[in-house]
């Protein structure tokens, strides 16, 4: 798809793609940067996540399912090395009022 595309670099790629890049080459990438086992589970449920969110129906999203999707936004950010001040930011906002 990268070659297709032409793209250059990773900038250049939408958050969906870039999930699928981190789960079609977890073993590689986990064993370079010495990820949890758990996060292939977690890279999984974001792509669940995002694609919910992505094609939201008329519906909203329970409370729980917010937190839930939330809580693992976290941890894949966590597993990545994002700034900590970010992470305290999503947990603040984890779940806002429906």
């Amino acid at each position: 798809m990268v070659q297709d595309r032409g793209l250059k670099s990773i900038e250049q790629l939408d958050f969906a793609a870039l999930l699928r890049v981190l789960d079609q080459n977890w073993f590689d990438i986990s064993n370079a940067l010495g990820f949890p086992r758990e996060g292939r589970s977690w890279i999984k449920e974001l792509q669940s996540v995002r694609n919910r969110w992505a094609h939201l129906s008329s519906q909203s999203v329970s409370a729980n399912d917010r937190y839930r999707d939330i809580d693992t936004l976290g941890r894949v950010l966590e597993m990545l090395g994002v700034n900590s001040a970010l992470l305290r930011d999503i947990e603040r906002g984890a779940v806002p009022e429906s």
